[in-house]
């Protein structure tokens, strides 16, 4: 989910929520601050539809979620499959159509997530789709993201590189830095990787799924 890591997220009160301007301190802010393309993506706009239990997630101030979305904004050419898994609340899912993505589904443990990820995409006019996982529909995308957290992603290996089709891209984060190699060794059994990207201590790891891996 987004942001990996809820230690680290704000506590913010439903209150707080209320007052909360996405262009200063969300979305837009921080990828113009760390350098997303602003022709691109300073048209989308994010807001907070559920706040329970004083907790709030996926704003795109943490690095997992930038490192992701500079990699979707720099990647994307226009017409791809999407599938972001561990949606949280479908800010990569969102930003994939609004950067030409042709189609974006969205999959979560969390039900709260699954539900704030499609009010959010009903908010930015966005036709994403969010599942639970055994509701999502089975298909390899052209592009598999999943910002969670290292052992997530070590054990979900096999699932994500099924879902990405032969020649299709991978990318992973919610991995601290000294654990980038340790996801690397395994997932270099399906995708031929280029080396991470980091920010703050945190890693993305991408790469092309070779052909003849199913």
């Amino acid at each position: 989910m987004h942001d990996p890591v809820t230690s680290n997220r704000p506590d913010y009160s439903c209150a707080e929520l209320a007052h909360y301007e996405p262009e200063k301190h969300g979305v837009v802010h921080h990828l113009l601050r760390h350098g997303v393309a602003k022709a691109r993506i300073d048209f989308l706009r994010w807001r907070f539809l559920h706040c329970r239990n004083g907790l709030a997630f996926g704003t795109g101030s943490h690095p997992t979620t930038r490192l992701c979305l500079r990699w979707l904004d720099a990647n994307i050419k226009g017409g791809e499959d999407v599938l972001d898994y561990g949606c949280g609340s479908g800010i990569l899912a969102i930003a994939a159509l609004k950067l030409g993505a042709s189609s974006a589904i969205g999959v979560d443990v969390d039900a709260q997530a699954v539900q704030a990820s499609r009010d959010n995409a009903v908010v930015n006019q966005a036709d994403a789709k969010f599942y639970l996982p055994d509701r999502a529909p089975k298909f390899q995308a052209d592009i598999v993201v999943a910002n969670i957290l290292t052992n997530p992603l070590k054990v979900l290996a096999p699932l994500l590189a099924n879902a990405t089709r032969q020649g299709g891209r991978i990318v992973l984060s919610g991995i601290l830095s000294e654990q980038a190699e340790d996801v690397m060794k395994i997932y270099a059994q399906w995708f031929n990787l280029v080396p991470p990207i980091m920010d703050e201590g945190w890693a993305c790891v991408s790469g092309i799924k070779r052909l003849g891996r199913l």
